[in-house]
C-alpha cells in the first residue's frame, strides 16, 4: 500500500477523498500526457505501462481481496458443499 500512496502522491493524486472527485483522476491524466511528451512515447504506452506496473505492484492484494469477496458472496454455498462432499 506504502508504494501506490507514494507513487499517487508524486503524480499529485493524494488523499482517497480527492480521489472520489474528478480533479485528482484530470491531474493524474495530465501527468500521463506530459509524461508521455517529455520522453516522447505514446500516451498508451505509458498508460499501458503504468497499469502493469501498478497491477504488478499489487496483484497479491487484488487476488486477496478477490477472494475474499468470493467467500463472503458465496460462503454459504461453500459450507453446504462442503459438508455434502465430507459425507461421502
Amino acid at each position: 500500500m506504502r508504494r501506490r500512496s507514494r507513487r499517487c502522491d508524486h503524480f499529485g493524486y493524494g488523499s482517497d477523498a480527492e480521489a472520489a472527485d474528478g480533479s485528482a483522476a484530470r491531474r493524474l491524466a495530465e501527468a500521463l500526457r506530459n509524461y508521455a511528451l517529455v520522453t516522447n512515447t505514446p500516451v498508451n504506452q505509458v498508460i499501458n505501462a503504468a497499469l502493469a506496473d501498478y497491477l504488478e505492484a499489487n496483484a497479491a492484494d487484488v487476488v486477496h481481496a478477490a477472494f475474499d469477496k468470493g467467500l463472503q458472496q458465496h460462503g454459504e454455498v461453500f459450507d453446504r458443499l462442503a459438508n455434502r462432499w465430507l459425507r461421502c
